[in-house]
């Protein structure tokens, strides 16, 4: 048997090595782990925005109910008032950088 060690797939065929390392070029075995690994790396961004919504949704569902004071409510806000500052001060350049652009051209 020629073929022994190789495996052939309808496009590529992956070369088995019998100490547990791979050729050059040669197609590593996609197992269930490293693909949800791949897909984890690929999408991680949407993965954590996704994330912190839901947890602010779930926290401020929890948190509404309870009897708060005014100091822990502009606590609980600060996070959210820093977060608008930073993108005033992203978008804010960003308009001025287009409008004189757009008026010079």
């Amino acid at each position: 048997m020629a073929d022994e060690g190789v495996k052939r797939s309808a496009s590529h065929a992956s070369v088995l090595v019998p100490n547990g390392l791979f050729l050059p070029g040669a197609e590593k075995p996609v197992n269930c782990c490293s693909r949800a690994r791949r897909f984890l790396s690929g999408n991680l961004l949407v993965l954590l925005t996704v994330g912190g919504v839901l947890g602010g949704v779930v926290l401020g569902l929890i948190v509404r109910p309870l009897p708060l004071t005014e100091a822990q409510v502009i606590a609980f806000g600060f996070p959210g008032e820093v977060l608008l500052r930073l993108l005033k001060m992203i978008i804010i350049p960003l308009v001025v950088c287009s409008l004189v652009a757009g008026a010079a051209s």
